[in-house]
């Protein structure tokens, strides 16, 4: 048998960044606990951001870490800026996927390690985030330098109702309404997707390396009690987006985006994003969803489209970057936009909008709590108990006549408009300073790995003998 060499292309990668003397202020702390917020994307940004803050706060020893993942100006810059916040140290991650995962193992990895053999007398708390690659490939670095994670935002399983159900719809045997009203019933809905992808993977993967599970409602921890983690380590404490969106609201009167884009503060603005892979490889579901927008506008909608990464990618493989462009041009009711850098401009027009469109999984929460009719643009939600609350309702990328009807009547039908805006909020209020407290509730009491004679109480009989465990 004879053997090939290859040789493995690596991204060209910055070096990894630390900020000078960590290492030196770590072991001088008094605080026995240090707490390690990671970031990595946008959303990751807006929502560990108010833990960090928190932490700073209540005089906590507190750390933030950045993968790099997202480095733009528009997706993270500017929020460093926003929330007035600067990084502890930055992995500068590169590459394609499983290139950026492989290197967030390595070299959160080897900061770890690093803080766990130079300050072996303090417990490392790492927050990680959600469904991130970050929460995944992060949660995994530090698994194995026996440190587990905190999982903010745990529990995240999508849900998916039958074909039979997204059939009538498509068959225009079922109204709108109907099928909203339908949605609210828990039975109805089924796990075993893999979508998003690979957000589903992500999730599932950090439950598993993670000390704390910090879920954002009861369905989350019903999902984590289903699958086996251990009830007293599994908390329900909200979403911290509730605690971002506090922030933004509380500064969105400054914000001057409608000096920048008039047309929107006109009123009946329909938000319209989408960046999921599984919208956007494929040509029929991204191209249903595209002429969806296009008729919005034909039919006298003015629509607010965010394109984001994987939206323009999409738009240039199937041909229509330069399409909706000069369709754009054309109808001023069109506002086709690249991400926005600031939050709070984002919120102080979400918050006017008739209503929003998505395939996001924050946004889904985030029009709950604005109290602004979503629909969310999949088979199927992440978020699943904002539909079964009715905040929501899904418009399935199947043809643009069902997602065009299921937009237009979450617009045009006041009572269901009125309705879905009515819903409370769901994700709690200062979650923030609950998460902290039970994190330091467990962590000054008990090691969040946890291992079988801890369990199962033999660690605590007479005849074991104490004494700190050797982490070879």
């Amino acid at each position: 048998m004879s053997y090939e060499e290859l040789s493995v292309e690596a991204p060209e990668t910055p070096p990894l960044q630390v900020r000078s003397g960590l290492f030196e202020e770590i072991r001088a702390s008094q605080d026995r606990l240090v707490h390690l917020v990671m970031v990595a994307t946008k959303p990751d940004l807006i929502k560990q951001f108010p833990v960090y803050l928190e932490l700073q706060r209540q005089g906590k020893f507190a750390l933030l870490g950045h993968t790099g993942q997202h480095y733009d100006w528009n997706l993270s810059g500017a929020l460093h800026e926003e929330f007035n916040v600067r990084p502890d140290f930055i992995l500068n991650i590169r590459g394609s996927l499983y290139q950026k995962i492989a290197q967030i193992i390595e070299r959160l990895g080897f900061i770890v390690n690093r803080l766990r053999h130079e300050a072996p007398e303090k417990i490392l708390l790492p927050y990680v985030h959600g469904d991130t690659s970050t929460a995944a490939a992060g949660g995994v670095a530090c698994y194995n330098n026996y440190t587990p994670v905190v999982h903010v935002e745990a529990g995240l399983r999508t849900l998916t109702p039958s074909a039979n159900q997204l059939e009538q719809l498509v068959k225009d045997k079922i109204s709108v309404e109907e099928f909203y009203e339908r949605l609210q019933q828990r039975d109805l809905w089924h796990k075993g997707s893999l979508e998003p992808f690979p957000e589903q993977f992500d999730t599932r993967t950090a439950a598993t390396v993670s000390g704390l599970h910090l879920a954002p409602v009861k369905l989350n921890q019903q999902n984590l009690l289903e699958e086996g983690f251990p009830a007293d380590r599994v908390r329900v404490v909200g979403n911290t987006v509730s605690d971002s969106l506090r922030i933004a609201l509380g500064k969105a009167a400054s914000s001057r985006i409608y000096e920048r884009y008039p047309i929107l503060e006109e009123g009946s603005v329909i938000r319209f994003c989408v960046h999921r892979r599984g919208n956007i490889v494929s040509k029929h579901r991204f191209k249903v969803l595209y002429d969806t927008v296009t008729r919005l506008v034909e039919n006298g909608y003015t629509v607010l489209w965010i394109a984001l990464g994987g939206t323009f990618t999409a738009l240039r493989a199937y041909g229509l970057e330069r399409k909706i462009r000069r369709f754009a041009e054309k109808h001023s009711s069109l506002v086709f936009s690249e991400v926005w850098p600031y939050y709070t401009d984002v919120i102080r027009v979400m918050k006017d909008c008739a209503a929003i469109a998505t395939d996001s999984g924050s946004i889904q929460e985030e029009a709950n709590i604005l109290h602004v009719p979503c629909a969310t643009l999949r088979f199927n939600s992440d978020r699943p108990e904002t539909l079964i609350a009715g905040a929501n309702v899904l418009a399935p990328p199947i043809t643009s006549d069902v997602v065009f009807r299921v937009i237009q009547e979450v617009v045009e039908n006041k009572d269901l408009n009125r309705q879905m805006r009515a819903i409370p909020n769901l994700y709690g209020e200062n979650v923030s300073a609950k998460i902290i407290d039970f994190v330091t509730q467990i962590a000054n009491t008990q090691s969040l790995l946890r291992w079988e004679q801890e369990r199962l109480g033999f660690s605590d009989r007479d005849y074991w003998e104490s004494g700190e465990t050797t982490y070879l």
